[in-house]
C-alpha cells in the first residue's frame, strides 16, 4: 500500500517533525490516535514496510558506517491520505554520529506471512513474533513502553542489513531493481520484574529484518519466506540511541 510518492530521502526537518508526532502520540493519552497511524485497513494493521534495494545498498555504501539506526516516525504530511507509521534508517558511525541521510519508505505491507510461506525451524522466534503482531487488534502506548521510556527505534550492526543481500548472489541487476529490504513488524511476549517480588508479563514492539519481492531474483525459485533468513539482533532505542 502506497500512499503518497515520494523519494526514499526525508530532510533533517522532516525526520524532526515526524519523530515529534511519534514522540506525541507515543505520550498522549488518546490511543484512537496511535491505533490510526498503524491502520491499514478496517480490520488489519500495517504489517512491515519496504525499502527498495537501491536505497539500502547505497545506505550501507556509507563511508565510516557501523551501524544502521532505524527511527520511528509518523509522516503527517499533508500530501498523504492520512498520518502512517513509518521508518526512517539512517548509518551511524562506532560512536553513533550520523553519517547518512535519512531514508525512509511509504511502501507499507498489509499482507502477514504465515506458515504457509514456508518458514524453517530456524525462524521459530520470528514466526512466532510475526504471528502475535498479526493477531494484535489495539495498538496502545504499553506495546512502545520501556524501563527507560518510549520506544523511538533499534539499532542494528551493519552486518544485519548486509546478511540478507548475500543471499541474492546469483541475481542480475534488474531483479535486485524489483527486490526489497522487507523490515516486517512483530510483538515481544516476555515476563519483567514490575516490583521487588512481582513479574508481570510484556508485550513490546519489535522489527524483523529480511528480503522481499524477490520473484525471479532468487535462484532457486522459491518465494521469499523459503529463500531469505529472518534477523532481529537489534538494541532497543533508548538506551542504545
Amino acid at each position: 500500500m502506497s500512499l503518497v510518492k515520494t523519494s526514499g530521502i526525508i530532510s533533517q526537518h522532516e525526520f524532526e517533525q515526524y519523530a515529534a508526532e511519534w514522540t506525541r502520540l507515543t505520550h498522549s493519552a488518546n490511543g484512537a490516535e496511535l491505533q490510526e497511524v498503524f491502520q491499514a485497513s478496517k480490520n488489519k494493521l500495517i504489517q512491515g514496510v519496504d525499502f527498495p534495494l537501491t536505497d539500502v545498498i547505497q545506505l550501507l555504501s556509507t563511508v565510516g558506517a557501523h551501524h544502521i539506526k532505524a527511527r520511528f516516525i509518523i509522516n503527517n504530511d499533508s500530501s498523504a491520505a492520512k498520518p502512517y507509521f513509518t521508518l526512517a534508517l539512517l548509518a551511524t558511525d562506532r560512536l553513533g554520529a550520523r553519517l547518512s541521510s535519512y531514508y525512509s519508505t511509504n511502501e507499507l505491507v498489509e499482507k502477514e506471512i504465515t506458515d504457509a510461506d514456508g518458514m524453517n525451524v530456524a525462524d521459530i522466534l520470528a514466526r512466532k513474533w510475526l504471528q502475535q503482531w498479526a493477531a494484535l487488534k489495539k495498538v496502545s502506548p504499553a506495546l512502545f513502553d520501556t524501563t527507560y521510556g518510549p520506544l523511538r527505534g533499534y539499532t542494528f550492526d551493519l552486518k544485519d542489513f548486509m546478511k540478507p543481500l548475500s543471499e541474492l548472489k546469483k541475481a542480475s541487476p534488474a531483479q535486485l531493481e524489483q527486490a526489497s529490504l522487507r523490515i516486517s513488524f512483530g510483538l515481544h511476549e516476555f515476563y519483567r520484574s514490575t516490583g521487588p517480588d512481582t513479574d508481570a508479563k510484556v508485550h513490546s514492539f519489535g522489527l524483523v529484518v529480511h528480503l522481499a519481492n524477490l520473484g525471479n531474483a532468487n535462484p532457486a525459485g522459491a518465494n521469499l519466506e523459503e529463500f531469505s533468513p529472518f534477523y532481529d539482533v537489534s538494541a532497543p532505542c533508548p538506551p542504545t540511541c
